[in-house]
């Protein structure tokens, strides 16, 4: 039995990746490591519920082990 509280009830995840979606305000997404198939994406749109649900966001952080992600800018 795992104590309440955690993103999900499988297996322990490791390696979260939490990231502000610059394009949408107000939106974040949680990549979690399970070690077998890559980052899974979670998301919450109200950093203040704290309750993150599955994302259909594509494109995962390929390759990302025990990193850090750097916003980019386009400057002009």
């Amino acid at each position: 039995m795992r104590n309440p509280g955690y993103v999900t009830t499988n297996q322990p995840r490791e390696s979260p990746v939490s990231i502000p979606v610059l394009k949408i305000s107000g939106l974040y997404h949680l990549w979690l490591d399970d070690t077998t198939t890559g980052y899974l994406p979670y998301q919450l749109s109200n950093i203040d519920a704290s309750a993150y649900t599955k994302s259909d966001c594509t494109g995962s952080p390929a390759r990302l082990k025990y990193g850090s992600v750097t916003p980019l800018t386009k400057r002009v």
